[in-house]
């Protein structure tokens, strides 16, 4: 099967697979009274998701980088386990739930990271990108010692943390912006390369096709004809 069918699949058995959590959830709610096996149903249900989300996001990283995004959807998976373990378990686990907390932390902190770099910037602009991951990672690092209970009640480290906040959030709209931004201008440079080749040749355009990718693997072009793409150097 082709690589784009095979991916086409998987989200549709993703859509399906939340679409079945919900139902369950739905089923829960509407099935009884609101009891402790309630919550605990609703909270899987919820982790599912989540961590749903997060694979998703580095599963789409990891077309491009496949040992950073492999790694991201196995702390996904890791996270939502032990999520769902701890959920389950008769009587709170401190060691357990600080674990979950920092598996929780890292699995959310490498998503955002490979979702901010899954667009391309170019060269003048890249730097933001580089910059919100050096900010993601610190938050990461910066929590895991408060997580494990070496760190008490730290003025200086909490507004510490407060900074990084700010600044992640304000990277995290900038990263999106840039973006179109870059595409505008890009654009704008295709556009006007075109007009310029066509007045080197006489006034008539070079001529732009649209193509589409087939399920068997060839491309058609916006004038309904089939294509073979072979790439050269």
């Amino acid at each position: 099967m082709h690589a784009s069918s095979l991916r086409r699949a998987f989200l549709w058995s993703f859509l399906g697979f939340l679409g079945l959590t919900a139902l369950v959830a739905i089923g829960v709610v509407l099935g009884g009274e609101f009891n402790e096996t309630m919550l605990r149903v609703l909270g899987t249900t919820a982790a599912v998701s989540a961590g749903s989300v997060l694979a998703m996001a580095c599963a789409a990283f990891r077309e491009r980088e496949r040992v950073t995004g492999g790694l991201g959807i196995a702390l996904a998976v890791v996270a939502t386990a032990l999520g769902i373990v701890l959920m389950w378990r008769e009587r709170f686990d401190e060691d357990l739930g600080r674990a979950t907390l920092l598996a929780v932390t890292y699995a959310v902190a490498v998503a955002h990271a490979e979702l901010m770099l899954l667009g391309r910037l170019p060269a003048r602009y890249r730097w933001t990108q580089w910059t919100l991951v050096g900010l993601i990672a610190a938050m990461a690092l910066t929590l895991t010692p408060m997580i494990c209970g070496e760190i008490h009640d730290n003025d200086a480290l909490a507004r510490f943390l407060g900074v990084l906040a700010i600044l992640i959030a304000l990277g995290t709209l900038a990263v999106p912006v840039l973006l179109w931004i870059s595409r505008s201008e890009r654009a704008e440079a295709e556009s006007a390369a075109l007009v310029a080749a066509g007045a080197a040749v006489g006034g008539a355009a070079p001529r732009r096709l649209a193509l589409v990718e087939q399920l068997d693997g060839s491309w058609r072009g916006d004038d309904g004809a089939v294509y073979e793409l072979r790439r050269r150097g």
